[in-house]
């Protein structure tokens, strides 16, 4: 079934693992055979053996689920074990850049001899929102003028949603400067690195100029936090990122750090007013 799921090739990966998982904890046990206890068990195996994480725990739970639901539909089984068990998840927290250190990263890149096409692409996440998978496929001829400003359009790869982000307003019109920058009128805007030697490359730079360790995925979650902390409301920055519910979007919106920073300096102006 994994092989002709309707999945990207990533998911499809992540997909055998789970099968793998599986095969190591019970090779030999049929579909009619999984229960709520299997279930349990399974978890209990998860956490305490192989040392996994609640949420990595609840991925495995929802691709086995997934299949579960094919025997189901096809006849294979009858019997719905997770009926009876809950995948259970807590929020992991979204590293996402402050304002300042942005700010070392901007300086970092205007003090280079040569262009960082990965600190460039990873800047202009950080501008956009927009998913490293949509990064490594952006032209400029996903710019389209609308009302005389210059409007990012296209539809991500991922959920195939359409998104439409204002290029010229967005961050004071920072990515779009870094566009003009960039000499290729045509093709890919940025030449990307895999994924794993995008984020080793992030790690250096991080390293240099001496800000926490991040990942690409880092600027599309300080792109969601920049706003919401700069007071834009949270259905545009939902419009923004292209979630499909506004609770992905809350997600970004908990207290962090900055935010409460903000609202207790706020607050000891108000008592020094009275």
């Amino acid at each position: 079934e994994i092989a002709i799921a309707t999945v990207k090739e990533s998911t499809r990966n992540l997909h055998r693992d789970t099968l793998s998982l599986l095969t190591d904890f019970s090779a030999d046990i049929k579909l009619q055979e999984i229960s709520s206890e299997y279930l349990q068990r399974l978890e209990i195996y998860m956490r305490e053996e192989c040392r996994l994480s609640i949420n990595t725990i609840a991925r495995h739970m929802k691709t086995l689920k997934r299949y579960i639901n094919v025997a189901r539909k096809k006849g294979v089984i009858t019997t719905y074990p997770f009926l009876n068990y809950t995948i259970k998840t807590e929020q992991s927290h979204r590293d996402a850049l402050t304002e300042k250190e942005l700010e070392r990263l901007e300086l970092y890149r205007e003090q280079l001899k040569e262009p960082n096409e990965t600190l460039n692409a990873f800047l202009f996440s950080c501008y956009t929102g927009l998913r490293y998978s949509d990064i490594c496929a952006f032209t400029k001829q996903d710019i389209r003028i609308i009302n005389r400003k210059k409007w990012i359009v296209l539809r991500m790869i991922k959920t195939n949603k359409e998104v439409r982000i204002p290029l010229s307003t967005i961050f004071e019109g920072k990515a779009l400067k870094l566009t003009k920058s960039i000499a290729r009128s045509r093709g890919l805007l940025f030449h990307m690195e895999n994924n794993q030697q995008t984020n080793r490359i992030l790690k250096r730079i991080a390293k240099q100029v001496g800000i926490k360790r991040i990942t690409f995925h880092t600027a599309r979650h300080t792109c969601g936090t920049l706003l919401l902390y700069r007071g834009v409301s949270i259905t545009t920055v939902q419009a923004i990122l292209g979630h499909q519910s506004v609770k992905t979007t809350q997600i970004y919106s908990a207290v962090t750090d900055l935010t409460m920073e903000k609202e207790l300096k706020r607050a000891n102006r108000k008592k020094r007013i009275k």
